[in-house]
């Protein structure tokens, strides 16, 4: 078997969740279908049960010897319409009516006739480099009824967004990572304080320091007083609270050290 390219991308959604994996299958030209059948009948050992759906293109290279390998049930199958229409199609066509895998159509020029040969798709792909966003909203309209919408080929965050506005229900492509150019949250000033605070105590500091540092914001204290004098905080153990106030010793109402505990 001669060796095949991989690459994987993310299907995400509006809510920018990971809904599925693309797998796509980069054939050479010395590479045929049953190079592609033994590199997906090789993944049985690792591929996901159930759960999320994996979509697998092969290029314009697939054909229905592609059909060899044992579907799993959250397999998707990626066909073009020239694929679909091409010489060999009533072969493939065939061979989708016996097995009967999920298919996602990847609509191009031919797609108007590949949606009335009789083959069911759950999902229809477009390129998004091969369409205007004016395009992929009209063409999402009307393919709705038919399959569920995707992007493919996605760069930018933006690109990503102005699809889904179109009408995609999800897209794949390498957009998540880039930069999406929205600044960063800054910390205010009492959320840095707080920040500085936690660095202190976990690096062990001097106390002193530690002091001079929640000096610097009243309500940190009052916050870890409260806390201490509420039910949560009367629960946990001395050592606990002596933590929380940068490892000094507690002292209230049972003098300078609590019982069974030295001071520090």
């Amino acid at each position: 078997m001669n060796e095949v390219f991989m690459s994987r991308q993310a299907l995400v959604n509006r809510q920018c969740r990971i809904i599925a994996t693309r797998l796509t299958l980069h054939l050479s030209n010395g590479d045929g279908m049953e190079d592609a059948v033994s590199t997906l009948s090789a993944l049985a050992g690792v591929w996901p049960p159930g759960g999320k759906p994996v979509f697998i293109s092969c290029g314009s290279s697939s054909d229905a010897r592609l059909l060899d390998w044992s579907t799993p049930e959250n397999a998707t199958i990626e066909f073009s319409a020239a694929t679909l229409l091409s010489p060999q199609g009533p072969d493939l066509i065939a061979a989708l009516e016996t097995w009967q895998p999920t298919v996602c159509l990847h609509f191009d020029p031919q797609a108007a006739q590949a949606l009335t040969i009789g083959v069911p798709y759950r999902f229809i792909g477009f390129d998004a480099q091969r369409f205007t966003l004016s395009q992929l909203k009209l063409l999402a309209a009307r393919t709705r009824s038919i399959g569920i919408g995707i992007a493919f080929n996605v760069e930018t965050p933006e690109d990503f967004r102005a699809c889904i506005d179109a009408g995609m229900t999800a897209a794949a492509g390498w957009f998540f990572t880039s930069p999406s150019g929205v600044p960063a949250k800054k910390l205010n000033a009492g959320q840095a304080n707080i920040v500085r605070v936690l660095n202190l105590v976990r690096k062990n500091a001097d106390v002193r320091e530690i002091e001079e540092a929640l000096k610097l914001d009243v309500a940190i204290s009052y916050k870890l007083l409260r806390y201490i004098n509420s039910a949560g905080g009367v629960r946990q153990p001395l050592h606990h609270r002596r933590f929380l106030f940068a490892r000094r010793p507690a002292r209230g109402r049972y003098g300078a050290g609590a019982r069974g505990d030295a001071p520090a």
